[in-house]
């Protein structure tokens, strides 16, 4: 063979070689992935052979192995259909936790009933058509002869906050077209037209205004933020407080407690205590899922060898094919280096 020969014979296996590291490397980098896969199945098997659950416990043996839900908790002892333990739990703010706000609850029907909440309030025509029909009325904050406050009716056509301004283009010239769409409120600061809605109406800087329905309701669009405060805000919404999983997962972190339901306590109830220390609550392995976990995990596992295993395969015969380059190269190399030395010896001659 002669150099020239040879010297391309060797750039060709040296590419082959290149070749075969770099594909070696690949099935490397797919085996580690696949050990993280394995990592991770592995991890998740533990877990659910591991997890715990808890379990509602009143006393009485029938309802040992009943996991706990949130009506086990806060249900009253003498309910007939879901005997609870009558307490009630809470966030580590004191918060009452409730799946929604409870329609019984004296405090706040109080204060809903005083309100009406509605959409038209925000509509600016339906705002105008209220206070033209009568449905609803103005009512301004008077000081009274005692020092204290009453709510003044304001016949909407006689309030002196209120002007009539003809519109450039009216579609309609009507008068009820004219009060309906273009009443204006004047405003009490740089007297400049501002358009009449509820949040100019009842936000004036020198008259408290409030609107009322024929039930002598207070009209709004939505709660007020100071009654939504006092009222609302001693209960902590969470609707997905009712999810055993996620009831669990709440008092185990801390993130809630339980209170007793105690005459003699604040306002009623004891202070808080964590799930271990109430009593009505047992911590038990959970076996519901464990089948279901050992076969996902046997399964995985075999996909993951047969995997690994032809991956490993095809490292070793590519292997056995890099040493066999790595033979011939060497062989090749030794053919270049006597050409080169005959080369030499020639021209030295």
């Amino acid at each position: 063979m002669g150099l020239a020969a040879s010297q391309a014979r060797f750039l060709g296996l040296t590419a082959r070689k290149s070749n075969i590291e770099y594909e070696a490397q690949q099935i490397n980098q797919q085996r580690l992935s696949l050990a993280d896969q394995q990592t991770t199945f592995t991890k998740n098997y533990n877990d659910k052979m591991s997890n715990r659950m808890f379990l509602f416990n009143d006393g009485d043996n029938s309802t040992v192995d009943k996991q706990l839900t949130y009506w086990d908790l806060v249900n009253p002892i003498d309910d007939t259909e879901n005997p609870g333990a009558e307490c009630r739990i809470v966030d580590t703010n004191g918060n009452i936790i409730v799946p929604n706000y409870p329609s019984g609850d004296e405090e706040i029907q109080a204060i809903i009933s005083k309100y009406n909440i509605t959409e038209d309030a925000k509509d600016n025509t339906k705002l105008y058509d209220n206070l033209i029909n009568g449905n609803w009325e103005m009512r301004a904050k008077r000081t009274d002869d005692e020092g204290g406050y009453e709510w003044v009716t304001i016949p909407y056509d006689e309030a002196t906050f209120i002007t009539k301004m003809r519109a450039e283009n009216p579609d309609d010239d009507t008068d009820t077209e004219y009060w309906r769409l273009y009443n204006t409120l004047i405003d009490k600061v740089n007297e400049q037209y501002q358009e009449l809605t509820f949040e100019n109406l009842t936000t004036m800087k020198d008259l408290e205004i409030r609107l009322y329905d024929k039930d002598d309701k207070i009209v709004v669009p939505e709660m007020p933020k100071a009654d939504y405060t006092e009222v609302f805000g001693k209960y902590n919404v969470d609707p997905y407080c009712v999810d055993s999983k996620y009831l669990e997962e709440k008092l185990r972190n801390g993130d809630w407690f339980i209170q007793k339901h105690d005459t003699n306590g604040n306002d009623g109830w004891s202070v808080n205590q964590a799930w271990s220390s109430v009593g009505y609550i047992e911590d038990v392995l959970d076996t519901s899922d464990d089948a279901a976990a050992e076969a996902e995990y046997e399964y995985l596992m075999s996909k993951f060898q047969k995997q690994d295993k032809l991956l490993e395969i095809r490292l070793r015969q590519l292997e056995t094919e890099r040493n066999a380059i790595q033979t011939e190269m060497d062989s090749v190399s030794q053919v270049i280096t006597k050409n080169v030395e005959s080369s030499y010896k020639t021209f030295s001659a």
